[in-house]
């Protein structure tokens, strides 16, 4: 139930609200606010700003009727419901409601109109987005165009204020940031209205012991709020970002303060609200409940992967053929510092073969005296009386869903580490691939998995994990470390080194030299042969960077088990361990060569990517589960352990997933979004110029003046004197500079 108080309060809820305040003196309802839940939203609301900034950056790149439309739907989608509709929910969670008693009222929301809420925040975006994307200067890409409006608005300026540069200067910015902006006002003004809709919706599907009041003067805040910051957003949207299109930083401000506006709204909202304590609990009366921390967990992990998967199949996707085109002649310079930089990898693989098995070995004695305090290995099953093991399948899929996003950001950054130059870079590339790879799509895989799996007693009591900090920490540097050094092995493999498809038939021409004459003839048997050699020659270099990838992940599992801490012993079976040994060392050995080899030979195809993608996750759910497999778990008093610092098991698996998604998203987007939208503004600038280079042009015959002799310069080159040529000059001369002055002055803005 839910009643507006102030003066908006309608008399014939005054006896229904004296009862409310009477329960409320007797019970209080105390609001307790969880900081990590509001920073989590806030994350979330700026990841779907600038996912959302840049879509709409590609829709004004696209032409066609269709795609203009799927690329609006994909933004309101982003915005709407990813940005603001996610964050509702994951902010709603940040409150907890607890009576004088220490009770907490569990909430849940109604499913109908939650369904709603959604509808009205993606389709209020969609109409603001439709209408702002009519403005005048977002919609017209070429600077000329600009230039015709903004001199338009400059026809009642005095001449006085023309010849001071500065002013003139300064005017032209003014006109261009805050001219014309009625469109873009009735955009934010419909996309309000959607965030208001949803809000107050989604307030209104929460069901609990509780009957809810709105405060009606925070209601009107919270409306005014949303107006401003919707303009605000979009301002900076359609027009700030419009002229400094090449500002990473203005793109990053932009998503943050757009975020900073969805949670104003957002919490204004929220503290509008009051609860006071009701006998009835409304749930039991709702035919459809959804609980609210499914509904949270839902929100915030489908809005992080939605972001990350349209960035990359909509705007990385859409602009990899402009960066492959404009960085081949940047490409065919650098094959001489290249190949030195191939020679020198040669001798530092062979460093780093003799430098880490020291460090695995001292790993592996820590997890063998660990093995011996902290668990039992066993060729069989225990015959005490064990735990019951329950698997969550939600949480299984979330896990294969991150394992399957921290592949494909690898893939994309290790495609970027092929295009780079510079050894920094280089460098830089690798370190982020291991932790999309090693950090977020193993370890932060492995804890979410941990997570899935619920320890219950015969009472039906579930044991509480939780983890123990230095082994968890030691956890995730040997799943960095190996598949670092596994990455940088593979790396230097000859087919993925080298960018030129001329180099790589001479690989293919020297491991043919050996085929017989009657095979040569055959052309079916040289082409089988050819991508026989292409894709399973020479692959110690794949196969050594798979093996120290396979033995990190290993260390890392069982770690991660070891580390930990509840009111039970670990059993290890030593036949199931064995097992998934053998399955880590063929998984990572097989993605290694799905990245460094099969992807090389078919870089066009974003269906062999994303496939590729799903078997790599398939390989790291399939290590992490039978490991987890070969554990059996039986209850003891005490515990596994004590002292130390310990992590929470749900706080770990809500930090390690949430971590992962938003690392995948913010990498992908600064190293490789960024810079393949700055080749693809270049090859647009490129060809906007050999355009404007072909098309008629108009000579004008002008006169110079030569050593005091005054010629005349006709079609054909040749000079005839002229009288008065000075004065001429002179005055062609004052001409121009008045052309090159306010010329110079439209190119700043």
């Amino acid at each position: 139930m839910i009643y507006v108080t102030g003066s908006l309060q309608s008399s014939r809820w005054s006896n229904k609200s004296k009862l409310i305040r009477a329960a409320r003196m007797a019970a209080n309802i105390h609001q307790y606010w969880s900081w990590s839940m509001i920073l989590l939203s806030y994350l979330i609301s700026t990841t779907g700003s600038y996912c959302t900034i840049q879509l709409m950056e590609n829709w004004r790149r696209v032409d066609g009727v269709v795609h203009k439309r799927i690329m609006l739907v994909l933004s309101s989608f982003a915005l709407g419901g990813c940005g603001i509709w996610c964050t509702h929910f994951t902010g709603m969670t940040a409150l907890e409601l607890e009576l004088e008693d220490g009770t907490l009222l569990e909430m849940d929301f109604e499913l109908g109109l939650t369904i709603l809420s959604f509808i009205f925040a993606v389709l209020g975006v969609f109409v603001g987005l439709k209408i702002a994307s009519m403005d005048p200067y977002f919609l017209e890409m070429e600077a000329a165009r600009r230039k015709e409006m903004l001199a338009a608005n400059l026809k009642n300026v005095k001449m006085s204020t023309v010849v001071n540069r500065s002013a003139v200067t300064r005017r032209i910015k003014i006109i261009a940031l805050f001219s014309r902006l009625w469109l873009i006002m009735l955009g934010g003004a419909f996309a309000a209205l959607g965030v208001l809709g949803m809000h107050y919706l989604g307030m209104m599907a929460q069901r609990s012991n509780a009957v809810m009041e709105l405060n009606a003067g925070i209601v009107v805040l919270s409306v005014l709020i949303a107006f401003f910051t919707a303009n605000a957003a979009f301002w900076i949207l359609f027009r700030a970002l419009t002229f400094m299109p090449d500002s990473e930083l203005l793109r990053l401000g932009s998503a943050l303060i757009m975020g900073v506006a969805v949670c104003a709204t957002h919490y204004c909202g929220l503290g509008a609200a009051s609860y006071a304590p009701s006998v009835e609990n409304y749930a039991d009366s709702t035919r459809f409940i959804i609980n609210r921390s499914e509904a949270a967990i839902v929100a915030s992990h489908g809005a992080l992967l939605t972001c990350y998967w349209l960035a990359s199949f909509s705007v990385v996707r859409s602009v990899r053929k402009a960066e492959m085109s404009a960085t081949a002649s940047t490409m065919r310079e650098g094959i001489s510092k290249r190949d030195k930089m191939s020679k020198t990898r040669g001798n530092s693989i062979q460093k780093i073969h003799i430098a880490s098995c020291p460090q695995f070995a001292i790993l592996s004695f820590l997890f063998v005296n660990k093995a011996g305090n902290k668990c039992k290995v066993s060729g069989q099953m225990s015959s005490e009386e064990e735990i019951t093991q329950h698997w969550l399948v939600s949480k299984i899929f979330l896990s294969y869903l991150i394992a399957v996003t921290g592949s494909f950001c690898t893939i994309q950054l290790m495609e970027k580490w092929r295009s780079a130059i510079d050894t920094k870079d280089k460098l830089i590339l690798l370190v982020l691939s291991s932790i999309a790879l090693g950090g977020c799509g193993i370890w932060c895989m492995h804890f979410t998995g941990m997570n899935a799996l619920q320890l219950t007693r015969e009472d039906g009591s579930v044991l509480r994990v939780d983890f123990e900090a230095g082994l968890t920490i030691l956890s995730f540097i040997c799943a960095v470390g190996g598949v670092f050094v596994g990455l940088k092995i593979a790396s230097a493999d000859p087919f993925f080194l080298e960018l030129e498809q001329e180099k790589r038939k001479n690989i293919l021409v020297k491991d043919l030299a050996a085929t017989a004459m009657s095979d040569v003839v055959n052309k079916q048997k040289v082409a089988k042969r050819i991508k026989l050699i292409a894709l399973f020659s020479r692959l110690p270099r794949i196969a050594g960077g798979g093996l120290f990838a396979a033995l990190g992940v290993l260390v890392m599992h069982y770690l991660g088990m070891m580390a930990q801490r509840t009111q039970a012993s670990m059993t290890l079976m030593a036949g199931v361990v064995v097992v998934s040994v053998l399955i880590a060392f063929f998984t990572a050995t097989a993605a290694f060569w799905i990245l460094f080899r099969a992807l090389t030979f078919f870089q066009d195809s974003e269906a062999l990517r994303l496939g590729s993608a799903l078997i790599m996750g398939i390989a790291v759910c399939g290590t992490h589960y039978s490991g987890m497999g070969a554990a059996s778990y039986t209850f003891v008093e005490d515990g596994m352990g004590s002292g130390g610092v310990h992590f929470k098991g749900s706080q770990a698996a809500i930090l390690a997933s949430h971590g992962s998604l938003l690392f995948c998203y913010w990498v992908m987007t600064w190293s490789v979004a960024s810079s393949v939208r700055n080749i693809a503004s270049m090859t647009s600038n490129l060809s906007k110029v050999s355009k404007r280079d072909a098309g008629p042009r108009t000579v004008v015959v002008g006169q110079i003046k030569v050593a005091d002799s005054s010629v005349r310069a006709n079609g054909n080159g040749s000079t005839a004197n002229t009288p008065g040529g000075a004065s001429t000059r002179q005055e062609s001369i004052a001409e121009v500079g008045r052309k090159s002055s306010s010329e110079s002055v439209f190119n700043e803005v």
